[in-house]
């Protein structure tokens, strides 16, 4: 079976940061990405939402279906 490494976000960013404060760029050896829970953001003050929306951009989400079964009368 394939491996897959998992990754502990608070332990990288530890590191990210000394690699930052030894003048290194942590980029050269991470990937770095930003993200925000929608409900976060849907319970933050408009000043703060205002600071994100530039950033924000909203997809249509895949849909979803549901199947109902038509009761049909046996003669």
């Amino acid at each position: 079976m394939p491996k897959k490494a998992i990754w502990d976000q608070k332990i990288l960013a530890e590191i990210v940061t000394r690699i930052q404060n030894e003048g290194d760029d942590p980029l050269e050896y991470v990937d770095i990405s930003y993200k925000v829970s929608e409900n976060k953001y849907k319970a933050w003050p408009n000043l703060i939402k205002k600071e994100f929306e530039p950033a924000r951009t909203l997809k249509t989400g895949n849909p979803t279906y549901s199947l109902t079964p038509i009761n049909q009368e046996v003669a």
